[in-house]
Formats: structure tokens, sequence, C-alpha cells
């Protein structure tokens, strides 16, 4: 068993994210629609975990999460109530992390990119 702890407020992407994403916005088109669409598609930003630093008698928990600010903010949480975190951006990642590492706990998004997360469960 664990707990988990959440701000009551989160903060969103950092203000240079955003006003570089706002910067791309063509004059005749509108940011907004630009913004949201840009901050959902970020490829190249990926999110370290601990699966370097895993050793035995660690707790772990797997998070399997597509929205990159959920899931860094997920995983400082973890990290800060003591737990080494795996993060995987889509289902199949997620479950290859958890055959070969066997977390302790898994937080597990029920829309992926690749598979529902029900899927995920049943496989």
């Amino acid at each position: 068993m664990f707990t988990l702890y959440l701000p009551q407020t989160y903060v969103g992407p950092s203000a240079s994210t955003v006003a570089t994403l706002e910067a791309k916005a063509s004059p005749s088109g509108s940011s907004t629609q630009l913004l949201s669409a840009s901050v959902l598609e970020l490829p190249g930003e990926r999110i370290a975990d601990d699966r370097e630093n895993l050793q035995p008698g660690d707790a772990v928990l797997l998070v399997i999460e597509d929205d990159p600010h959920y899931a860094r903010l997920l995983c400082d949480l973890s990290r800060d109530s003591g737990f080494k975190v795996l993060l995987a951006m889509r289902g199949a990642e997620g479950l290859a992390l958890a055959r070969e590492f066997h977390p302790t706990a898994i937080s597990l998004d029920v829309f992926l990119p690749d598979m529902l997360g029900w899927t995920v469960l049943t496989t």
C-alpha cells in the first residue's frame, strides 16, 4: 500500500514552453488553437526516470502516462514520497517495463496512444 499526495493546484507547463509555442502562431491563425495542438505533439520531450538507479528492495512506481506534464508531476511527487520511478509513455513500453522490473505499484492512464489502459490491464 502507498499514499501519493497531489497538489490542490497545478501550475502547468513552464512559461518558456508556452512563450515558445505562442511565438509559433501564425498572424492569421488562432494562437490558442496552435498552442493546444502543439502541447499534445511534443515527441522530443523525454522525462528521465530511475531505471539506471534501481537497487534491490527499492519501492518502484511504474507510471504509464502519455501526457508529459502530468507524468512529470507524478514522477516528482512519487520521488518525494520515497519511490523510484519508471516512466512509459505508451502501453507496450509499460508492459515491457512491468515484465522486466516488477514494480511495487503502477499508475496507469486509461487513454494511451497505442492502446487503452484497460487493454494493458488484461495483458
